[in-house]
């Protein structure tokens, strides 16, 4: 079997088999929120025709979470993966070939005579699993946002989660979030609520700590009923809910 066979074979365990047309679904949680048309290009090369996350899931670190997803796919099958972006030098943060070079892929040259530029992401060595590796937090973070992201969808209110950044340490080296918006269509039907049991859920098992601020005492009552504590802060309503301890017996989370 090449390694292109077996990236193949792995999309489809992970995601399921393609369509009539070709398109395997991408999944976050279970749940399908895009597209990707792959091919083997190579005996050891995977070339990526379409990928497509759906407009609603875009913004949120949904698609970075699918090409990090992908790439250890990739990476676990010795597969390299290539594909097409065109080349937008007036976009600060490189439009898509940015957006696939942040996610490992190189530009094989410059741009063709359609501004397209051909990128390729190479395998990255397999890691040793008997070597111990600390927990990887910002791809920790970043991922429930995303989860999170897919998960309230489609309940009527408005959600925003950022990764904690502490102004004396490097970023992400604290796991946490901060919870920066949570706003319900309609008060009382119990959408914030569903969402709060699920990000608090979520934290736990990630051992996350989850922050917010409460700016009124309703809000502030909202969130203590819900786990929250009162903490020192620079704001006065600045709230923490604490992550549990792992549990050494049961490492299960």
């Amino acid at each position: 079997m090449t390694p292109a066979t077996a990236l193949l074979r792995a999309i489809e365990t992970c995601w399921g088999p393609p369509d009539g047309a070709g398109d395997t679904p991408l999944r976050v949680d279970g749940v399908r929120v895009g597209r990707i048309r792959v091919s083997a290009g190579l005996p050891e090369t995977v070339w990526i025709h379409t990928i497509n996350v759906e407009e609603r899931y875009r913004g949120q670190g949904v698609g970075s979470r699918l090409m990090r997803e992908l790439g250890d796919l990739a990476d676990a099958s010795g597969c390299a993966l290539a594909l097409e972006a065109f080349h937008r030098p007036d976009r600060a943060d490189g439009g898509l070939p940015g957006f696939y070079g942040r996610s490992g892929f190189s530009p094989d040259q410059g741009p063709n005579a359609d501004g397209y530029l051909e990128m390729t992401r190479p395998p990255r060595p397999a890691l040793d699993p008997e070597e111990y590796q600390e927990p990887d937090q910002r791809r920790i973070v970043l991922d429930l946002i995303a989860g999170m992201a897919v998960f309230n969808a489609d309940l009527p209110l408005t959600a925003a989660l950022r990764p904690y950044r502490n102004l004396y340490a490097p970023e992400y080296a604290y796991p946490a979030v901060v919870l920066t918006d949570l706003f319900a269509e309609k008060p009382g039907e119990g959408a914030g609520s569903a969402y709060m049991a699920e990000l608090s859920r979520r934290c736990d098992a990630a051992g996350l700590t989850l922050y917010t601020d409460a700016q009124d005492d309703r809000s502030r009552e909202f969130y203590l009923a819900r786990g929250f504590e009162r903490t020192t802060g620079r704001r006065d309503h600045q709230l923490v809910h604490w992550a549990p301890q792992p549990n050494e017996e049961d490492p299960s989370p």
